[in-house]
């Protein structure tokens, strides 16, 4: 199941912050008595032995939040809007770019035939590839 053809980075961004302050909040929620010593996602402290099982329940969030994190490592354009392109999606978006940038006419005649998985492959080498959430994207590098 593909999530998305594009991802952008800041969207990431965004969720990654949601799903810090839904965890920050229902950890409050759940153990009021750390709200003092806690102020944020980052200030909890996940070793405690007693938050293992709130832990357990948000652990699909966590991994997002470290897949995200990851991501951002990966893309130096992370915060300003990198443009994330599914694999599945990448051939169509070469063919777009290259019509785009005017390499391919848009009244290029239909009986002339384009390798566009070549033409794919060849683009690709200027982008570098990330996982998230079970997919293969790429972004250039």
């Amino acid at each position: 199941m593909r999530t998305t053809d594009f991802l952008d980075t800041r969207d990431l961004n965004e969720k990654r912050e949601e799903l810090k302050t839904q965890i920050f909040d229902a950890f409050i929620e759940e153990f009021p008595q750390y709200e003092e010593i806690t102020e944020s996602y980052e200030d909890i402290n996940f070793d405690e032995e007693e938050i293992q099982g709130f832990l357990d329940l948000w652990n699909d969030e966590i991994e997002e939040i470290k897949e995200i994190d990851n991501i951002e490592d990966e893309c130096s354009e992370f915060n300003f809007g990198e443009t994330l392109i599914n694999e599945d999606y990448f051939t169509e978006y070469v063919k777009e770019l290259l019509t785009d940038c005017g390499y391919i006419s848009s009244d290029f005649p239909h009986w002339i035939e384009i390798n566009w998985e070549e033409t794919a492959s060849n683009v690709m080498q200027e982008y570098s590839e990330l996982e998230y959430q079970g997919q293969t994207f790429y972004f250039r590098s």
